[in-house]
């Protein structure tokens, strides 16, 4: 009952933006009619069946949730919003020209799927009196580099920056005053008073793990904004290397998975990201040990448990400082290949065909990890159900908007919003939308 009654409550804001006061009352009781929970039942439990695979991006089960959601959109009366295919050039001598291409539901595009390749190297260069001495770390023991799109090396000085905050809303900036271009940063996971829940410190950072929570890591974002070359990160409450297990004594045993092997073990993680023509690398991150954090903090008089009170109750940054006689230098491989995926797109003409009501939602999900299907119902099977029961719902009022409605399923989003971010920068441009 819930999503029909969500449902009904955004058609009543669509109308109310796209028709008239008069005809609204008619077209709401036409609009409503068309709204069943039979429908939306049979619509999300064959987007998050099976036969579907979980709709991870690029997938074949993507491509099939894609065509269902295209053939909604034609038995509703939809245009379709999608590419027009190139025209077919061969064909036959003395047989008539082929039909001109004809529009389809589909938004095609490409995405550079990436991953850590087999190299990944770290190491501290330490001078002592007039030579210097090496320690070489091992990936996945002591370190692990999370990778930008293309293999990279760098050796350079680190500056420890506390916990790499710049933060204007909060008063709290550890990267001012120092040139930070080219440099490779060593910070510390977490902010001031994060350990405390009910410190006045932890709540001025509420914008900050908001934005964390929208899959942007702002502390990212200021250092790349400053010319970083890479970032340390060490979390001195969590080990990383619980993360890097390769034994059981039994068996692994949570509350919705048991078996020999971790899972999701051994499965590379890989990212998804929209190919540009500018560099636009990922600034790559490297998680250490306690052990590496140690030699690289050795004789700079750091104290963590002072430096993480001062933080909480003093909320005062620190400047950045130079490691002395220390210099990092590691290297990263990276594997990559072009992933092929579509977005689907109807449209609604209206009178006004310049403003443009969009109404989306993403149809992709997690797919398939080790036999494990994430089926996706409410993530975002429900939301894409959604948007095609609101088309068949305005078209069924039979009265043409006042604006242009489009009707998007967006592909990539579990990826980091790619479908919608390609729609918005391809799509009626010049048009307000």
């Amino acid at each position: 009952m819930k999503i029909t009654k969500f449902i009904a409550l955004l058609l009543v804001v669509v109308l109310a933006s796209s028709f008239s006061l008069k005809a609204q009352e008619s077209a709401k009781k036409a609009g409503y009619e068309a709204i069943t929970m039979e429908a939306i039942q049979g619509q999300l439990e064959f987007l998050a069946s099976d036969w579907t695979e979980g709709r991870e991006t690029g997938t074949k089960g993507a491509y099939m949730a894609a065509d269902y959601i295209a053939s909604m959109f034609q038995v509703y009366g939809l245009q379709p919003g999608g590419d027009t295919p190139p025209p077919i050039r061969r064909f036959r001598r003395n047989s008539p020209p082929p039909p001109p291409p004809v529009r389809t539901y589909f938004q095609n595009f490409s995405l550079l799927e990436y991953w850590p390749g087999d190299i990944q190297e770290f190491s501290i260069s330490n001078k002592v009196g007039e030579g210097n001495s090496t320690s070489h770390f091992n990936s996945k023991s002591d370190f692990s580099i999370q990778p930008g799109q293309t293999g990279f090396s760098a050796e350079s000085d680190i500056l420890f920056v506390g916990y790499g905050i710049s933060d204007a809303n909060a008063g709290y900036d550890e990267l001012k005053g120092v040139d930070l271009e080219g440099k490779i940063i060593i910070r510390l996971s977490g902010h001031p008073g994060h350990l405390d829940s009910e410190s006045e410190a932890n709540r001025k950072f509420r914008s900050w793990r908001s934005s964390r929570m929208r899959r942007q890591n702002p502390k990212d974002e200021s250092a790349k904004q400053l010319g970083v070359l890479a970032v340390i990160e060490f979390n001195p409450h969590s080990s990383v290397q619980s993360q890097w297990g390769t034994n059981t004594p039994f068996r692994y045993n949570t509350a919705t998975y048991e078996g020999d092997t971790p899972f999701g073990g051994g499965t590379i993680r890989k990212r998804m990201t929209r190919p540009g023509s500018s560099f636009g690398n990922r600034m790559p991150v490297i998680s250490i040990t306690a052990k590496v954090f140690a030699q690289l903090m050795d004789n700079s008089g750091f104290d963590l448990e002072s430096f993480e009170l001062n933080a909480k109750t003093r909320m005062k940054s620190n400047k950045p400082s130079l490691l002395e006689n220390k210099t990092v230098k590691f290297k990263t491989s990276v594997n990559s290949r072009i992933i092929q995926v579509r977005n689907v797109v109807g449209v609604i003409e209206g009178e006004d065909t310049e403003n443009i009501i969009v109404i989306g939602g993403h149809y992709d999900h997690l797919g398939i990890r080790d036999g494990w299907i994430y089926n996706g119902a409410d993530d975002n099977a429900s939301g894409t159900v959604g948007v095609m029961t609101i088309a068949k719902a305005m078209i069924a009022t039979g009265k043409k908007p006042k604006k242009t409605i489009v009707f998007c399923a967006w592909t990539g989003e579990e990826k980091g919003l790619l479908g919608s971010s390609y729609f918005v920068d391809n799509t009626y441009n010049g048009k307000n939308v």
